[in-house]
């Protein structure tokens, strides 16, 4: 004969099933029968909880939000090492994120033709970011323009010639940031010139 749970019990079985625990671990921690657990579960109509990729994604997906931008390596470091996974799953949680059109990554390298150093990586080594891919959101992508602007700026070599350096890196910028982007990014760099005292000359 099937023993009754009492309301802890059931209570219990909710609480871990919400937690996201398996029928089978719910079963064994509280010594209950599956069916038990799946009856309970099914009479107060508690949805499966979702999968720990799905849990992932919507962490990623939350701290995009919250921080506007955020640095792929970053991300990746973060979720590998609260859920003791491989990077390689975290960066099929960002792709997957990027199919479903959630956020967006957009990657700084600035190599040349032939790998000839362009005014781009020059800033990119001395700010450290060569090769840093950022995730953002549609609504963020004026923070995170407005920041690599600011960025490039206070990194250009300060020259005599500072309006030729400038060109030289709106160039490298054109051929490539997506174009919404790379029109910002002008833009910005255009309103922030005027706060550094070794600009001169028109954008």
């Amino acid at each position: 004969m099937r023993r009754r749970l009492s309301k802890r019990e059931i209570e219990e079985i909710i609480e871990l099933r919400r937690r996201g625990l398996t029928l089978g671990e719910i079963a064994r921690r509280l010594g209950v029968s599956m069916m038990a657990v799946s009856y309970w579960l099914k009479r107060f109509d508690i949805p499966k909880p979702p999968s720990k990729m799905e849990r992932i994604k919507e962490e990623i997906l939350e701290l995009v939000w919250r921080y506007g931008y955020i640095t792929q390596k970053d991300v990746v470091k973060i979720m590998a090492e609260k859920y003791g996974i491989s990077e390689c799953n975290v960066y099929t949680c960002i792709a997957e994120l990027r199919r479903e059109g959630k956020i967006n990554t957009i990657r700084l390298t600035g190599s040349g033709m032939r790998r000839r150093p362009t005014m781009l990586s020059r800033v990119l080594r001395k700010a450290n970011l060569s090769k840093t891919v950022f995730l953002y959101t549609d609504e963020s992508i004026y923070n995170l323009a407005w920041y690599l602007a600011s960025l490039f700026l206070l990194n250009l070599p300060k020259s005599t010639n500072f309006k030729h350096e400038l060109r030289g890196l709106k160039l490298s910028l054109k051929n490539r940031l997506p174009q919404q982007f790379y029109e910002l990014v002008c833009r910005y760099l255009k309103e922030i010139r005027s706060h550094f005292p070794h600009t001169t000359g028109s954008v």
